[in-house]
């Protein structure tokens, strides 16, 4: 599903001959723009939802990097052997949604050149 506000699915008019040459996002930007546009993340979910083996470490660089306050909830979830286990849920308050959407931008555009 296309998001209309992130960088990351932006369109760029072709109108004018121009256009960015972009690479994938990377792990980093793909946590960032889930957490502004979508929702939470749980260790599992992050593997599942955006490719990312080790949250943690993403969220700690988040966090440390860029400044970011990341609301960190346990909570219980089931294993598939039935059992439930205690992960750390990571939110994004919405009191960060701009700080982060600018952190987003800056981390949507490293590397990208326009060309004429």
């Amino acid at each position: 599903m296309k998001k209309a506000n992130s960088p990351i699915h932006a369109e760029v008019s072709q109108s004018h001959g121009q256009h960015i040459t972009s690479k994938a996002p990377t792990k980093i930007a793909r946590v960032l723009e889930y957490m502004i546009f979508t929702a939470s993340l749980n260790t599992f979910e992050g593997e599942r939802e955006v490719g990312d083996h080790s949250l943690p470490s993403t969220i700690s660089d988040l966090a440390n990097t860029y400044s970011l306050t990341i609301t960190r909830t346990d909570e219980k979830v089931p294993t598939k052997w039935g059992r439930p286990t205690i992960v750390t849920r990571y939110s994004l308050p919405a009191s960060e949604h701009e700080k982060a959407r600018a952190v987003l931008v800056l981390l949507t555009s490293k590397g990208k050149k326009v060309a004429a």
